[in-house]
């Protein structure tokens, strides 16, 4: 067989084989074309298929060559591919995760309650009955914020968790009464949101005669969230409540600035305020348990003043502020209604 014949012949086998190569390995000869990575390599691979500059020797080189480096890139390309779908599966959970996330997050909450920091006051927004909301700290943001609302004939609870100062989860309790006999009508609404989103709703109810006989446990809750006409719209409501509770209880416990007051009358009488904490005390004597409280303020008294509340597990104080200015702290005891005179400890900002 003549050499030109030859090299033309095996040629044309050589690049039928590549071809077949190529196309399993996922054509990685167009890859490193479009990628220009390697243009002298792409340039020495036409002219080696090129017969003019070919032989046989060439050629089975060419082959082996090609061949090695396209089976590795083939693989590479393969398990990129691999791990990217791998990487979008594993961010991408299911609803029932998102669920079962949340759930989680609403448990720790709920199982270290004990241990936050808690917050509360009376809020008068001109309805039935004051306004009571509870926040609960975890640092300088609530982790839960709870919220009371009495009316007519019924009341609505509604508690907000949140994480990371984002809203994840709202469940929300009401009772109505069609009259002061009954029935009665219970209500729970349990909202699963992430990432601003509505993911779902669950629903239960029940009527019964006996205000005493409001067990919900046996109830089932139905699932509402198609039924729901703006569930954005919820989500942003609920978003402004809580908001707007947190604002309430930092101006609540913002008007008391965190420091020592000197009784007027006995300069030994000491009230000291550290955040949340109203703690009472006498000079030359041992402070205990006893004499530190939690305090709230907001509710109106029949003056039309501010109430203080003071509580703690043996004992509540409650007092009408008369003034305040930041250097003098008014209160009137009551119900005797003796007027109690603090001064602002010198040296205190």
């Amino acid at each position: 067989m003549p050499k030109a014949f030859e090299a033309q012949f095996m040629s044309q086998v050589i690049k039928h084989s590549l071809e077949v190569a190529l196309k399993h390995v996922q054509n990685p000869y167009l890859c490193l074309t479009k990628q220009n990575k390697y243009p002298n390599f792409v340039k020495s691979f036409k002219n080696l298929i090129n017969p003019k500059f070919m032989n046989t020797r060439s050629l089975l080189f060419l082959f082996v060559l090609v061949f090695i480096y396209a089976c590795g890139t083939g693989e590479k390309k393969q398990t990129e591919e691999q791990v990217e779908a791998s990487t979008t599966v594993s961010s991408e959970l299911s609803l029932e995760d998102k669920i079962t996330e949340i759930r989680t997050h609403f448990k720790d909450i709920e199982s270290n309650l004990a241990s936050y920091e808690k917050r509360s006051a009376f809020v008068d927004e001109g309805q039935w009955s004051p306004k009571e909301i509870a926040g609960f700290y975890h640092g300088k943001f609530p982790v839960k914020v709870s919220t009371t609302d009495l009316f007519g004939h019924g009341s609505t609870n509604t508690s907000y968790y949140l994480k990371g100062e984002k809203l994840f989860f709202v469940f929300e309790t009401s009772t109505l009464e069609a009259s002061v006999n009954g029935p009665f009508t219970n209500t729970e609404t349990r909202t699963y949101i992430r990432d601003g989103k509505l993911i779902k709703a669950l629903k239960k109810e029940k009527t019964f005669k006996d205000i005493e006989d409001n067990d919900m446990s046996a109830i089932k809750n139905v699932d509402i969230t198609k039924t729901l006409d703006n569930p954005q719209k919820i989500v942003d409501a609920y978003t402004t409540l809580y908001k707007k509770s947190i604002d309430q209880l930092k101006e609540t416990y913002g008007r008391f600035k965190d420091g020592r007051w000197i009784s007027e009358e006995d300069p030994n009488s000491i009230i000291e305020i550290e955040g949340n904490k109203w703690i009472m005390s006498y000079k030359g004597q041992e402070t205990t348990s006893n004499s530190i409280y939690d305090f709230t303020v907001g509710k109106k008294t029949h003056s039309d003043r501010d109430l203080l509340t003071l509580t703690n597990e043996s004992d509540t104080l409650e007092y009408s502020i008369l003034g305040y200015d930041g250097k003098t702290l008014s209160l009137s005891y009551l119900p005797r209604g003796n007027t109690l005179v603090y001064k602002k400890e010198d040296g205190q900002p």
